[in-house]
């Protein structure tokens, strides 16, 4: 079990975009508040296939600028 977790989380640090849930984990707090900054403009979705996704990187900026 412990394998199948670290597996996650090292595919999760890997991936250039992440899904609302994904950044939602990664920055421990709620799915509506991801979805909150949004629509504030904090954070930035794109869209592919209708999915949306967020940039690794700007997630990362948000962290740093927020510390």
């Amino acid at each position: 079990m412990i394998h199948v977790i670290y597996k996650w989380f090292r595919n999760l640090f890997r991936k250039q975009y992440l899904t609302t849930s994904e950044v939602a984990h990664l920055l421990n707090c709620s799915y509506s508040t991801i979805i909150y900054w949004t629509n504030k403009g904090k954070l930035k979705r794109y869209y592919k296939s209708d999915i949306g996704y967020y940039k690794r990187s700007e997630v990362e900026a948000l962290i740093k600028n927020n510390h």
